[in-house]
Parts: structure tokens; C-alpha cells; sequence
């Protein structure tokens, strides 16, 4: 099974989405200031 991260950018903070082989969201991250 293949899975996949997201990253996506929101004003200056950051967020990622965990999807599985399916193009499905399995995770949604709270939002964090730096991509790091």
C-alpha cells in the first residue's frame, strides 16, 4: 500500500495531509508556523 503527504501552505503556517493508496485523507495535521 502506497501512501502520501500533502503539504500545503495556509496564510504563513503550514499543514499536511496523509493519504492513502486510494487518494483518500486518512490524517489532517493541525497547523504549525515553520515547514520544519
Amino acid at each position: 500500500m502506497s501512501t502520501h503527504f500533502d503539504l500545503k501552505r495556509s496564510g504563513t503556517q503550514f499543514m499536511f495531509n496523509l493519504k492513502a493508496a486510494n487518494n483518500e485523507i486518512v490524517l489532517t495535521s493541525e497547523r504549525y508556523p515553520a515547514e520544519t
